[in-house]
């Protein structure tokens, strides 16, 4: 089902939320009971089309100056971020890719050994490229035992 869990992945889709606010002040929630369009509009909220992102492309400040820099190994899209304060500004995005979606290498049932080739099982990490050459910060969740080489 690789097809499918990369096609739908939030780093390749985007994704609508219901934006509310506050009856004092109008500052708005951080979250809404409401998750579909119907609901949302309803009761007051905003249904917003939401992107995820690698990074911000803050030097380019219009959807053309913005959309022009796409690349065939990088998407700019001038849309609203996943982490917007502000839901009704769309800034330049650098999307990301589609996430990896490959077999785990067989190993023994509750075992944490090697593989049928006597390897530990492995994955080689390729880190994403951010145009900005900026210092990143980059995560990745590793679970049981990890080999180092």
């Amino acid at each position: 089902m690789c097809s499918y869990y990369t096609g739908e992945s939030f780093n390749v889709k985007s994704k609508y939320s219901c934006v509310e606010v506050y009856a004092v002040g109008g500052q708005q929630k951080h979250w809404s009971k409401w998750n579909n369009q119907k609901d949302c509009l309803n009761n007051g909220g905003q249904w917003i089309e939401f992107y995820s992102y690698l990074e911000k492309a803050k030097n380019y400040q219009d959807q053309n100056s913005c959309e022009s820099k796409t690349t065939p190994n990088l998407v700019y899209k001038w849309a609203v971020p996943y982490d917007s304060l502000n839901v009704n500004k769309k800034e330049c995005l650098v999307l990301s890719s589609a996430p990896t979606c490959q077999q785990a290498a067989w190993t023994r049932s509750n075992h944490l050994g090697n593989t049928k080739d006597g390897e530990p099982p492995g994955y080689e990490w390729k880190l994403p490229y951010f145009p900005s050459k900026k210092l990143q910060k980059c995560v990745f969740r590793i679970r049981y035992n990890i080999r180092y080489s």
